[in-house]
């Protein structure tokens, strides 16, 4: 295994020679763990919340109010 620096996201990322080999010996990769960083996983699960809920909101600003529909039928031509 090989660590490699992520300046995007201030991580590590941790590069397996050989994947399949690793994802047996850990069980499937539940054994595996968060590696290379300092965020845990309730921080990392808060984060995807919080950015759910944006894209979500932005989406929903996007569509206009009421019954929306993508196609009408029966339809005359393609």
């Amino acid at each position: 295994m090989e660590r490699r620096a992520n300046p995007r996201v201030k991580e590590e990322w941790l590069y397996v020679d050989d994947p399949l080999k690793h994802v047996i010996e850990s069980n499937g990769m539940t054994e595996h763990g968060p590696r290379g960083t300092d965020i845990t996983v309730e921080r990392a699960e808060n984060a995807n919340m919080d950015l759910s809920q944006q894209r979500s909101g932005h989406i929903k600003s996007s569509v206009p109010k009421g019954e929306n529909q993508w196609s009408q039928y029966p339809q005359q031509d393609l």
